[in-house]
């Protein structure tokens, strides 16, 4: 339900669309539904984990392919996997950010209703 199979292509919206997320559709704006049963804190950290570690990976995997003499083919497959290390970690960096985004424009929403409110 989380934009895991969208990514980056996730919408974001500047105002909470209401819509519900789908297990195979879109995720939408639909934070609640993305974490489950996890705090948004928790959701926030483990997927920023999973974005870091594959990050960390990746720097590994240059650093010890570098000196490596390939051929050809070698070179080809080691650069597919370099890229998909490398999509991977942007792409569950933007969740992380969405998540991020959607708590913000959430929490300044409340503080606009808040204020409304007072004024009247």
């Amino acid at each position: 339900m989380a934009p895991l199979q969208m990514g980056p292509a996730n919408l974001l919206w500047e105002k909470p669309t209401g819509y519900a997320a789908t297990m195979v559709g879109l995720p939408y704006d639909d934070l609640k539904s993305w974490r489950s049963h996890y705090p948004v804190e928790v959701f926030i950290s483990q997927m920023n984990k999973v974005a870091d570690e594959f990050q960390k990976a990746l720097m590994e995997l240059r650093r010890q392919t570098e000196t490596l003499t390939l051929d050809k083919e070698g070179k080809k497959a080691l650069s597919e996997e370099v890229h998909i290390a490398e999509t991977i970690a942007i792409h569950s960096h933007s969740i992380v950010s969405q998540a991020r985004f959607i708590t913000l424009r959430d929490q300044l929403s409340s503080l606009e209703d808040q204020k409304e409110r007072e004024d009247v």
